[in-house]
């Protein structure tokens, strides 16, 4: 491989070495992908956590209607 800063190229030059422009893209098309890693991310977090949250309700609302779950003291009574 060749230091392209040091060390003369022979024949024609990368475009994303001499075009700003070619370089600005490959930046764009990195940021993007990395965008699109988070959105998987972030999507499967959130399936996570409803499913979480389902659970959690499904268990409070077996506890309410088990009898022995019932607050003996009058204020816990809903």
């Amino acid at each position: 491989m060749e230091d392209v800063w040091i060390s003369p190229a022979i024949g024609k030059i990368p475009r994303w070495v001499e075009d700003q422009d070619v370089r600005d893209g490959i930046r764009a098309m990195l940021k993007r992908d990395r965008c699109l890693e988070e959105q998987r991310r972030l999507s499967v977090e959130a399936d996570n956590l409803c499913r979480w949250y389902g659970n959690e309700l499904a268990a409070v609302e077996l506890a309410l209607r088990i009898p022995e779950s019932k607050c003996p003291i009058p204020v816990c009574r809903i």
